[in-house]
């Protein structure tokens, strides 16, 4: 028998589910099926394009699905308590997410988040001891409004100027304003592409992510998954950049 969920939004979000998924499923003593879709416009790419099937547990298998049936959404510790008080019999076994919903043992889930390796060789920092930068863009108005490029310029100003920053952005004119700023000198943009409705541009994401959290600290946007798991992917500080 099996617990069947489906992972959605962005990379980030899918990560974090994708771990609680996995621990629940162990809890319940479960196999796991999770399905990836890559038709979502937030997340255009496989899993396994993007991370080695290998670093999952033997019992977890991700595919693009479709999912069939109904599903009930499971985003927080309180959905997953309400879950839990059903009875077996009337557990649903499919269950959608894209949210940190099973926290039960936050050491174990950070075991299997650090566990998971990347696909393919990821592009490594030219610098040492950076600072990692996450400026979230695209379509999260909360990140945009309460991180606004003034206050990232603000934090990185206030670093010596031997100091050098690994910049994550969706934005080209992020990106601008700050090699008008501090120069190409001090800057590194892993991301081959901005955009993330492609494959190449997930996978660029992937290289942001995975170098980021090669960091010694993360300045990261307001109420992003995307810099909180890239902290504790790579167990480094994240220092939200805010208003």
């Amino acid at each position: 028998m099996s617990l069947t969920l489906e992972v959605v939004a962005g990379m980030a979000n899918r990560i974090r589910s994708l771990i609680s998924g996995i621990c629940l499923a162990e809890d319940l003593d479960l196999n796991l099926h999770v399905i990836w879709s890559a038709n979502d416009p937030a997340c255009m790419i496989q899993f396994h394009e993007l991370f080695n099937r290998d670093s999952l547990p033997r019992w977890v298998h991700v595919d693009m699905g479709p999912l069939e049936g109904k599903s009930i959404e499971l985003l927080s510790p309180d959905d997953v308590a309400r879950y839990m008080s059903l009875a077996p019999s009337e557990r649903p076994l499919q269950i959608r997410s894209y949210g940190h919903f099973y926290q039960k043992d936050p050491v174990r889930w950070l075991k299997y988040l650090r566990a998971l390796r990347p696909a393919e060789p990821m592009p490594t920092p030219p610098f040492s001891n950076p600072i990692g930068v996450h400026i979230r863009r695209g379509d999260h108005t909360k990140a945009k409004a309460f991180s606004p490029i003034e206050e990232f310029i603000k934090a990185m100003h206030a670093y010596p100027e031997e100091i050098r920053f690994v910049v994550a952005t969706d934005s080209l004119a992020e990106k601008t304003r700050l090699l008008e700023e501090f120069g190409a000198a001090r800057l590194w943009f892993p991301a081959t592409s901005l955009s993330r409705m492609t494959r190449l541009g997930m996978k660029s994401a992937l290289a942001d992510f995975i170098a980021l959290s090669r960091c010694k600290k993360i300045l990261g946007s307001f109420d992003s998954s995307f810099s909180q798991i890239a902290a504790l992917y790579g167990d480094v500080p994240l220092q939200v950049v805010r208003t």
